[in-house]
């Protein structure tokens, strides 16, 4: 563990700059991981004092988790490729950062990163149960946030000729069958609402309409907002109606 030894005050005043970005949940958002400064420092608020002034103590607790980086009871990550510290060591010695070699070994600081479950690890080895189920909970309900709005961006912004007019049939031209006929010769109005034409008879090269657009133009038209609102409650429109209450409160 020789690199950890080598310098330890310059580890120590690097590692200090991090305490600035203890409010910084990036990390957290990004890999799930906390960086040592703030799992350190979880460590020193959960152990309160009366002491008015703790920057001292939580010096003491860096230096901490940096000695139990070193003998290996903490496990870290660096924090751009994610590494973890025992890779470096194993690159270390086997002579990989040589003199003769452009790139240099990493140095350990407070803004390498934990993961939660190994920060309760290390929690526990103190004889603390500090719980970061909270924390973990918060994660996954980010995720699903995550996953949801890229399904929502993912979703492609057209519908079809037929849907066009089995969603809209009731408004403007009145019927199903009117719809399909302005639909297969549209007039200028509706024309700029036309992603793709489509293939002449063909039911699987149909006409691509941007739904949204539409509606808007039939705003213009006089159908009342409500009575399309009504319409982007409904299974084939739901996707956008995000989008729909958005164009509309800009508008």
């Amino acid at each position: 563990m020789v690199k950890l030894n080598d310098d330890i005050e310059k580890i120590v005043d690097e590692s200090m700059l991090f305490i600035d970005g203890l409010h910084d949940t990036s990390q957290l958002k990004k890999h799930g991981c906390m960086t040592v400064a703030q799992c350190a420092l979880l460590l020193c608020m959960h152990n309160n004092t009366e002491k008015p002034d703790r920057s001292e103590d939580a010096g003491t607790y860096i230096m901490l988790a940096l000695h139990d980086i070193k003998l290996g009871k903490l496990q870290v990550l660096h924090p751009e490729t994610l590494l973890p510290w025992a890779e470096y060591m194993n690159m270390i010695q086997a002579g990989m950062y040589r003199s003769d070699n452009e790139l240099e070994a990493p140095m350990v600081t407070a803004g390498w990163l934990v993961r939660l479950d190994e920060c309760e690890k290390w929690y526990h080895s103190k004889g603390l149960g500090i719980d970061l189920s909270v924390v973990k909970s918060d994660l996954e309900v980010m995720d699903k946030n995550a996953v949801s709005n890229s399904a929502k961006a993912e979703t492609p912004k057209s519908i079809s000729t037929q849907q066009v007019a089995d969603v809209f049939q009731e408004l403007h031209y009145g019927s199903k069958r009117k719809w399909k006929k302005y639909l297969a010769d549209p007039p200028g109005w509706l024309n700029k609402c036309r992603l793709s034409k489509g293939t002449k008879g063909s039911r699987k090269e149909s006409g691509i309409w941007d739904p949204v657009k539409i509606a808007l133009e039939l705003l213009d038209k006089g159908v009342s907002e409500a009575e399309l609102n009504i319409l982007f409650k409904k299974p084939m429109l739901r996707n956008y109606a995000d989008e729909w209450k958005d164009q509309t409160y800009d508008n």
